[in-house]
């Protein structure tokens, strides 16, 4: 205050332009801060906060200083992140399981997606949870595979609760709504193998409707890969299509009950295609015969409808989430841990001697993504075969009394490590003796004499 003078400051919040607080303090000399400390129960995550501030010297009043504020969300971590196997061997009879602990200063419950890589290769080409990463309910089809498979949204809704797990999914009309995601080499069949997954929930009674797939531009209608629902809603049925002939299999498994369930194709080029539906597998076909055809699908891969030769159709009604696309079959044990929610964990039929597995996990809290961790490195071991043995061979037929027996084996070990063979005799099923020769080699013969 020029003058000097004691003076009254006035403060007062608005939340979303709703008046809330107010606050004063009197006495206030030249030159002194005055400070107001405000309840954050006042408001929540992407609120408008509007201050403002005026002072009166008991004459004349300042005029508000105001100052706006929006409310951000508190970004969630990843505390933790072990990756072990069942045994600290690291064989491959193991499971691979991800041990995560999280946290969000808001409280929001966090969910974790989970990108598996082996020798530092993401196994899938395309994984799209559809969560929200961007603060809004719009473009929430980021694919978390490192290919960059990003989708654009037309028209479908983002439910943040919708999802199978209770967490974000796409609603589709069943007219015109669709997710595009660019073609890209990675997405290509070409000769190797391809398994596709996902979440569907639905009533349809539509003849036809294709929630995954990606075509070539040729003329014919269903070249490429896709899975659809067929007979009026009441079957899946998985297609891989070439120059227009192909292959296709469908369940009959009462999929329009309105009801969240799993789907999954997996496409294995030298032998067959596998239809699973929530968990088992239900059908196959001999695919073997198109092995070396070269499948060039120049088209974007589409969910939600069918995109052949620059045109849309056979849209689906309902919903879907996490929709994954992996370069390489996935064994029926590791379909059955998706279907369980088990995104957290590879088992052991997906493992070789000589791997070296790691995840990424990316925390998201309903709004945003945190920062992604790595895992520490997983290198999978050769397992131990037990050694092997023939019934032990007898020297003699009869055996007079006090005639002495020779009893005698072969050690056989298919990792060659040395062991130990134990003998044992019972009379009349009544224990007699016993006998163990230990540092025995691959191949060499044990023998006891009784």
């Amino acid at each position: 205050d020029a003058d000097s003078d004691t003076g009254t400051v006035y403060f007062n919040l608005s939340v979303n332009d709703n008046f809330v607080a107010s606050y004063t303090q009197t006495s206030i000399a030249n030159g002194s801060s005055v400070s107001w400390i405000v309840d954050p129960n006042n408001w929540t995550r992407n609120d408008n906060l509007s201050f403002w501030a005026e002072a009166f010297d008991e004459t004349e009043l300042s005029g508000k200083n105001t100052t706006n504020i929006t409310v951000s969300n508190t970004l969630p971590n990843v505390d933790s992140l072990t990756l072990n196997a069942t045994t600290f061997a690291n064989i491959t009879s193991d499971n691979l399981t991800a041990y995560v602990t999280t946290s969000d200063n808001d409280g929001d419950d966090v969910k974790v997606i989970y990108n598996w890589l082996k020798d530092s290769t993401s196994i899938s080409v395309l994984n799209m949870p559809f969560e929200k990463i961007n603060n809004t309910d719009t473009n929430n089809a980021h694919d978390y595979s490192g290919y960059g498979n990003d989708g654009t949204v037309t028209d479908a809704t983002w439910n943040a609760t919708g999802g199978y797990d209770g967490k974000g999914a796409y609603e589709f009309d069943g007219i015109d709504d669709y997710v595009s995601v660019n073609d890209h080499d990675s997405l290509e069949m070409r000769t190797h193998d391809l398994t596709v997954e996902a979440w569907i929930k639905t009533t349809t009674l539509a003849t036809t409707s294709v929630f995954v797939n990606k075509r070539s531009n040729a003329s014919y209608e269903w070249g490429g890969y896709s899975v659809a629902l067929t007979d009026s809603g009441e079957s899946i049925t998985c297609s891989e299509n070439f120059d227009q002939s192909g292959f296709s299999i469908s369940s009959n498994q009462n999929v329009n009950d309105g009801n969240w369930h799993h789907v999954a194709c997996v496409y294995d080029r030298d032998d067959k295609l596998f239809l699973y539906f929530d968990g088992d597998q239900i059908d196959s076909i001999d695919i073997s015969s198109k092995s070396s055809i070269d499948q060039d699908l120049s088209e974007p891969l589409v969910i939600g409808m069918r995109k052949t030769n620059s045109r849309l159709d056979l849209p689906f009604n309902g919903t879907i989430d996490e929709v994954k696309v992996y370069d390489k079959t996935l064994s029926a044990d590791q379909i059955y841990a998706l279907y369980q929610n088990r995104t957290d964990e590879i088992v052991s039929a997906e493992t070789t001697a000589g791997e070296n597995w790691t995840v990424i996990a990316y925390p998201n809290n309903g709004y945003e993504d945190g920062a992604s961790v790595m895992s520490n490195n997983v290198t999978i071991l050769a397992g131990n075969t037990a050694p092997y043995m023939l019934a032990p061979t007898l020297n003699v037929t009869t055996v007079y009394n006090p005639t002495w027996v020779n009893v005698s084996v072969i050690y056989s070990d298919a990792d060659s490590d040395t062991g130990t063979v134990y003998f044992n005799l019972s009379v009349n099923d009544n224990f007699v003796a016993s006998y163990s020769q230990s540092s025995i080699s691959n191949g060499s013969s044990v023998s006891w004499s009784v």
